[in-house]
């Protein structure tokens, strides 16, 4: 789990041992140096969007070089 005040919680209702696994990432495998490239991604949102948002994001997207996920 990558949520280590749950473990507990979790492991009693699964009747199952749990293990934190914090999140991580390769900083130096991903990183761009000393490669200038162009960002792939704008924006990134996660959840719940609101509609006037996405529109207005999808117009931008349309008229200018802007990727949204």
């Amino acid at each position: 789990m990558n949520f280590s005040n749950s473990i507990s919680g979790v492991a009693e209702i699964v009747q199952r041992p749990c293990e934190y696994i914090p999140f991580g990432v390769d900083a130096i495998k991903f990183c761009p140096y000393p490669l200038e490239r162009e960002r792939s991604v704008d924006l990134y949102s996660v959840g719940r969007r609101s509609q006037v948002t996405h529109q207005a994001l999808l117009e931008l997207a349309e008229n200018h070089s802007f990727l949204h996920i």
